[in-house]
């Protein structure tokens, strides 16, 4: 039992970071969770994708920590993260740190102002799409996150449209600066 998704980024694009991943979360990854309506998730928390991992992604720890948290509502709190992977030590530490202050209440950690008013890159939006190109056949409701797969979270945080209601409820989760 179970159901993949995958979320490829373009082979050639270096640099994919948190304006990437979270766009990936808030208009797949929890929109699909949500059909779901899990009980409980079980994370394989892999860091590879952070910065300073020589697979050259830069997700930084705030960037992780805003995905766990983003599940961790999905959930109601519900969440297990089973660290997998990742190569540079030091990054893993700080990324787990972060994980763990959101798994714990402790803090959510802010994403800078750059991260929340950078849009993801072309060519990842146009994978985005692709992806619910064929998963909107599944899950339905992702036709309407479509809009959010080239925008910055601080533009997400502003829209008023009531199709993306579920997105707003998911950028909420988010540390937004003031």
């Amino acid at each position: 039992l179970g159901t993949n998704v995958n979320i490829p980024w373009p082979a050639e694009v270096e640099g994919v970071g948190d304006p990437e991943y979270l766009a990936a979360m808030r208009s797949i990854v929890v929109p699909i969770l949500h059909a779901f309506k899990p009980g409980l998730l079980f994370v394989q928390a892999g860091f590879t994708a952070a910065v300073g991992d020589t697979l050259g992604m830069r997700v930084t720890p705030a960037g992780f920590g805003q995905m766990t948290n983003m599940l961790k509502a999905v959930a109601g709190g519900r969440i297990i993260l089973a660290l997998e992977g990742g190569s540079n030590a030091e990054s893993v530490v700080e990324c787990v740190v972060s994980c763990t202050s959101v798994l714990s209440d402790e803090s959510l950690p802010r994403l800078s102002d750059a991260a929340i008013a950078a849009v993801p890159l072309r060519s990842c939006s146009a994978m985005l799409q692709k992806v619910i190109d064929v998963q909107s056949k599944y899950y339905p409701s992702l036709e309407r996150m479509r809009d959010l797969t080239g925008i910055s979270l601080r533009e997400c945080s502003r829209l008023d449209d009531r199709d993306v209601h579920e997105a707003r409820e998911v950028v909420s989760c988010m540390c937004m600066p003031t």
